[in-house]
């Protein structure tokens, strides 16, 4: 079983190269900067645990490295919509309402969250509020493309690149909060917990490496309004 979950980490870590090297050959960096530092960053704290699985401070490495990627998925995510709602001129506020409101809603539910179970000790019950409170923001983030995609709808907007970005990121937010909420439900499910939070990101990375090496670098374009004549050329946004 050690030898699968290694396999896993190399396929993993493969991708993550792929997806920084391909962002950085098509210049996809400038455009979505929050997830090429996500997928950067994600690199990193990958090297990062794989160095310190052993020690017995893992738990601490591990927690920032998770609570930093969950946040930068978020402003991922809130770079998208700002992208979506180019043409409003409340973009800026809104987002940033938005984005206030998740982190405030997440950090209240984890922190008012009932008292952890009894028999979890009191050294582990820091890596429960932060289970908590990543599953809280990983849902959130999730919901996020409910926003995005109401969105370009409504400004009548079409962005193939970024749809396939933001379901990526969908894809890793929800099995981060399937995969945390079954840890928490028994020790006996942490295992398919993990399963879960793994195979969704092995899933995400593969849906972001493509989109980037496959798709055009943002083709935004109009929707055609109701009743325009076939084959009228569509307004560039």
């Amino acid at each position: 079983m050690d030898s699968f979950w290694q396999f896993l980490a190399i396929l993993a870590s493969v991708l993550q190269v792929l997806l920084v090297g391909s962002m950085q050959n098509r210049g996809l960096y400038r455009l979505y900067p929050f997830l090429f530092l996500h997928s950067l960053v994600l690199l990193l704290a990958s090297v990062v645990e794989w160095t310190t699985v052993r020690q017995a401070s893992f738990a601490n490495y591990y927690w920032t490295n998770e609570v930093v990627l969950q946040v930068l998925l978020l402003l991922t995510m809130l770079h998208f919509i700002y992208l979506a709602l180019e043409t409003d001129p409340a973009r800026r506020r809104k987002v940033a309402l938005i984005g206030l409101a998740i982190l405030i809603v997440s950090f209240t539910l984890a922190k008012f969250n009932p008292a952890p179970p009894s028999v979890i000790p009191p050294e582990r019950q820091f890596t429960y509020f932060m289970t908590l409170l990543s599953r809280n923001l990983s849902f959130c983030t999730a919901l996020l493309n409910v926003v995005l995609w109401s969105s370009l709808l409504h400004f009548r907007r079409r962005d193939v690149q970024m749809l396939m970005l933001a379901a990526g990121t969908g894809v890793f937010t929800t099995g981060k909060a399937i995969g945390h909420s079954l840890r928490m439900l028994d020790k006996d499910l942490a295992m398919a917990g993990n399963g879960v939070v793994v195979v969704t990101a092995l899933l995400a990375l593969m849906i972001w490496t493509w989109s980037c090496w496959s798709l055009r670098p943002r083709v935004v374009e109009r929707m055609p309004l109701p009743g325009a004549a076939a084959g009228e050329p569509l307004g560039r946004g």
